[in-house]
């Protein structure tokens, strides 16, 4: 058997896998030019689609340009203006510096590069022409000052790749918001985004991060806007922020944007941070909306983690998780928030257990098959009682309390029923009989409701949209960023349908396709059921407790709602005597 001979990949081939790191997707390509044209001093960017970027993509920008032999170094691997020996990566101050994205960009497709340094007075600059990364054509040509670089016919020699690109639609969409990430961090600079010959984004220059926030609309009504800075053991930090009212957050960070020092990334530090920031204002798992900009010495963070620069590693993590949480408690503290803030008084510990241990948990999403039999293991009871088989029903009602919680009287003990846990878990039920049979009943509106839409849900509707019809809500793309809703569940007729829409929308394995199609159902409901059921605050009469009791009782794992909280709990006449002292 001959051994295999180890040979020296030619460069075609070596750009064609760099590709694979950099190049993803049309707004991969976009990413790195809109980049360079910054990194340029650009003052205007336009960026031009057709066919979602599947058959061109050019970006054009007035920046400082660059002569003929710049421009052919440019085009070459590891050409690059930016850095100069190794020492420079220890504080890169730009956004490109691997020099690598031009060359990866060329060697899959047909790429066109023109450009003219803007402090030459020759009215004639370069056209550089290369297909899949071999050079056709070097010429002078009269073009004005800056750079335009057109990529054409993106992946056309790695079919391979091709295939996973996404619709026309989806890709404009992540263009778009990636435009909207770059124009939120550089408000100094115009951005235009055009798509098969229509201007869907045109961006003014405006005079700071604020202005251009309230702008683009981010952080929603009433927007929390944070501009901290501070001296830290890791040197000097900045941080300008606009997020979104407690009311106003959702599950999951998708659609909280990050820049670090110019540069868009994702980062889970941040988010946490953020998170922590507003402590108990949030509900567990939601995050507000809006956009983060951070400013720290380029010497304290790592960029050169990933070909696509997407990640970042801080050197001092710790000291900058303590500077951003405690600039935005520090912040909400100081200003008017919308909602009320959950008391964190403590209050004396008691034993919780469920009702009904016998009860089949089923396969409601907020129970782990783990948790749920941790959880039957604390609510066994002695068989031998005969009030433990009392139906809740059947109990003295005593009253509400809190607004939420109703108490239930028995011969040895006290039940507290979360009236919004139970009638959630009922409602589950409802909502789940129905798609059993097809589809959940619907209700058109009267009036068709046009929802403004974030970029990453426009993206990626056409994937869920069936999956919404399920669900009883038919709604549409309407326009580049909005999607018409014209019917809503019949059980959430008095539900906002934006809401309910941008809500389900957020479920994380929603926005991200990472769990499969039931999963994704079964949490959808959930989320249904929520917005479905009694909210806390409501009176109800004697009548509408017992009801409400009835329900559940006939109701599959009765004893916890769809997110694994216990609908009920009790509280024995033994631990209220020890609680005085008594026992």
């Amino acid at each position: 058997m001959q051994l295999p001979e180890v040979q020296i990949l030619a460069d075609v081939v070596v750009d064609q896998i760099a590709a694979g790191e950099v190049v993803e997707r049309p707004s991969s390509v976009v990413k790195e030019l809109v980049e360079n044209a910054i990194d340029a001093n650009a003052r205007e960017i336009t960026v031009v689609l057709e066919s979602g970027g599947r058959s061109s993509i050019e970006v054009i920008d007035d920046g400082h340009g660059m002569r003929r032999a710049d421009a052919l170094k440019a085009v070459e691997r590891f050409g690059t203006s930016k850095i100069h020996d190794a020492e420079d990566l220890t504080h890169v101050a730009t956004l490109g510096f691997r020099g690598e994205a031009l060359p990866s960009i060329a060697s899959v497709s047909k790429f066109t590069l023109q450009t003219r340094p803007r402090s030459d007075q020759q009215q004639s600059g370069t056209r550089v022409v290369i297909a899949g990364g071999s050079r056709e054509a070097v010429d002078e040509i009269a073009c004005p000052s800056g750079s335009s670089v057109r990529v054409a016919s993106l992946f056309y020699n790695v079919p391979a790749r091709k295939k996973f690109m996404r619709s026309e639609r989806a890709e404009a969409a992540q263009v778009k918001s990636l435009v909207l990430d770059y124009a939120a961090a550089y408000p100094e600079i115009r951005f235009k985004l055009v798509v098969d010959g229509r201007e869907v984004l045109a961006v003014s220059a405006d005079r700071d991060f604020f202005s251009r926030a309230r702008q683009l609309k981010f952080g929603g009504p009433s927007a929390i806007e944070i501009d901290q800075e501070s001296i830290t053991t890791a040197g000097p930090m900045q941080l300008k922020a606009v997020l979104s009212q407690p009311t106003g957050a959702i599950r999951g960070g998708s659609r909280l944007r990050l820049i670090v020092n110019g540069r868009v990334v994702r980062d889970k530090l941040l988010l946490r941070a953020v998170r922590e920031g507003f402590g108990t204002f949030l509900k567990p798992g939601q995050f507000p909306t809006g956009i983060v900009s951070l400013s720290v010495l380029p010497e304290t963070i790592d960029v050169n983690v990933h070909p696509q620069k997407t990640e970042i590693r801080f050197r001092h993590s710790g000291t900058v998780f303590a500077f951003l949480a405690k600039a935005v408690s520090h912040s909400l503290g100081s200003r008017e928030i919308s909602g009320t803030r959950p008391s964190s008084e403590r209050i004396p510990a008691v034993s919780v257990q469920p009702i009904n241990a016998s009860m089949d948990f089923g396969s409601a999403p907020g129970i782990r098959a783990s948790s749920a039999s941790q959880l039957r293991s604390a609510a066994v009871v002695d068989r031998n009682d005969p009030v433990e088989e009392q139906k809740l029903s059947s109990l003295k009602f005593i009253g509400q309390v809190f607004s939420c919680y109703l108490l239930m009287e028995r011969s040895d003990s006290v039940v507290i029923v979360d009236m919004h846990a139970a009638h959630e878990r009922i409602m589950y039920a409802r909502i789940g009989e129905q798609l059993s049979r097809g589809a959940v009943a619907a209700q058109e509106l009267l009036v068709p409701e046009v929802v403004e839409a974030p970029p990453e849900l426009i993206a990626g509707f056409d994937e869920i949209k069936p999956e919404l019809a399920r669900l009883g809500i038919d709604a549409e793309l309407f326009g580049d960023d909005s999607v018409v809703v014209r019917s809503v569940p019949a059980l959430l007729a008095n539900v906002s349908p934006r809401r309910l829409l941008l809500d389900i929308c957020s479920i994380p394995e929603w926005a991200n396709q990472t769990a499969d199609l039931e999963d994704r159902i079964k949490l959808a409901v959930a989320r249904l059921a929520c917005h479905a059921s009694i909210r806390s605050g409501r009176k109800l009469e004697r009548e509408e407790v017992y009801h409400l009791l009835e329900e559940l009782e006939v109701v599959e794992s009765g004893a916890f709602c769809p997110h694994g909280r216990p609908v009920s709990c009790v509280l024995t006449h033994f631990e209220v005597e020890r609680m005085f002292g008594r026992a």
